[in-house]
């Protein structure tokens, strides 16, 4: 079985009725009207085909093995060719179920502003020695509203604000790490009417005191005698190339002693990895989290814009749950094609682990309750 998936139990009969208790309602509906389960074609039911689906990621059969597998089950007989065609037609109601488990990971902070969150994670196919694929979901208003699969390499791809929908609704947020932290990127959400709270590297994006330029914010003189926790704002400028100065907020957050530490330690050992020297400044700003904000301070304060960016936080320590406890850096499958279903499966079923995990024990009988069906 899968790592990490020790929850997910599709072999047994036993083990899959109490794994479809913890599916979102609605879900047989859903991979009617996405596709998935147009006809019977050799399979009885929508469930029987979303346990072919989880066998192929979970137990990591190959194909032929997982042909085999469902025949055994009394699932039906399929080909290759056949079997793998209904997986890969699967990808839409897979991308509406990873969507509806993750909307209660992350419930939205107080201050009630019209966030989104947007993160992308990488994977790579086998002996390959570089990132393959990339994952983007996108959140608003509390909901999985985007997850986009590209590959990491190419046109289209990267991390990047032109790869966002088009159209979110006035006074939308996005909050988004490092790779949006840039002069460019600020002016892109500006241009596109968002604005934004991102983390930024103090190396990547010059912050300058005044509008048309010349010195530059020294962080040093702001952060005096900061405790951990403390949250303190500076004002600044960016002059994105081709484009107006942008006035911006920049908000830092002292680390604890234990975490500011271990991110010292980060920059020097990547320093070293690639040959350099690190910088003063580097060094002392690994203790602070630090964020840029075209929000005005009417609007959020700077306590509600960190508490904003935690939001988001959230939803990038799931993505970093999932690939240290499931073996899904290094995707099996090596047919292209397939990665976008295979991952959807995979994180579906880890998603479904996670909830297992942190609910089960609320209920004295194992399995949230499930609605009365007529005629059973």
């Amino acid at each position: 079985m899968e790592q990490g998936l020790e929850q997910v139990d599709v072999a047994s009969q036993a083990g899959w009725r109490e794994f479809l208790a913890w599916m979102p309602s609605g879900w047989e509906e859903q991979m009617v009207q996405r596709g998935a389960f147009v006809r019977a074609r050799g399979l009885k039911r929508a469930e029987d085909l979303l346990r072919i689906i989880f066998a192929y990621t979970v137990l990591r059969l190959s194909l032929a093995s997982l042909c085999r597998w469902a025949q055994q089950e009394g699932l039906g007989g399929f080909s290759e060719p056949s079997l793998w065609a209904r997986f890969h037609g699967a990808e839409e109601f897979l991308s509406w179920l990873v969507g509806a488990l993750l909307r209660p990971m992350a419930p939205l902070p107080a201050a009630g502003l019209r966030l989104i969150a947007v993160d992308a994670t990488s994977f790579s196919l086998p002996a390959s020695v570089g990132k393959d694929w990339l994952v983007h979901c996108t959140w608003s208003g509390g909901q999985a509203v985007g997850l986009r699969v590209c590959q990491a390499r190419g046109e289209g791809a990267g991390e990047s604000i032109k790869h966002l929908p088009q159209e979110w609704p006035p006074g939308s947020i996005l909050v988004g790490d490092r790779a949006y932290g840039t002069a460019s990127q600020l002016q892109a959400a500006t241009t596109r009417g968002l604005q934004v709270i991102n983390r930024f590297s103090w190396n990547h994006l010059a912050l300058y005191t005044q509008a048309v330029g010349g010195e530059l914010v020294n962080p040093r003189r702001q952060l005096a005698k900061m405790r951990a926790g403390q949250v303190r704002e500076i004002s600044a400028w960016v002059r994105p190339p081709d484009a107006p100065p942008l006035a911006v907020r920049v908000i830092l957050i002292r680390k604890g002693r234990k975490h500011a530490e271990r991110a010292a330690r980060a920059c020097r050992h990547e320093s070293q990895r690639k040959g350099r020297t690190v910088r003063g400044l580097t060094l002392y700003l690994a203790g602070y989290v630090t964020l840029v904000t075209t929000v005005p301070g009417t609007v959020a304060s700077a306590q509600e814009i960190a508490d904003a960016y935690r939001w988001r936080w959230q939803i990038e320590l799931a993505f970093k749950q999932f690939k240290s406890t499931t073996l899904a850096r290094r995707l099996p499958v090596k047919n292209t094609a397939s990665v976008a279903a295979y991952l959807l499966a995979l994180l579906a079923a880890w998603l479904i682990t996670m909830r297992i995990s942190r609910e089960r024990f609320f209920f004295p009988w194992g399995v949230p309750l499930q609605p009365a069906r007529r005629g059973r």
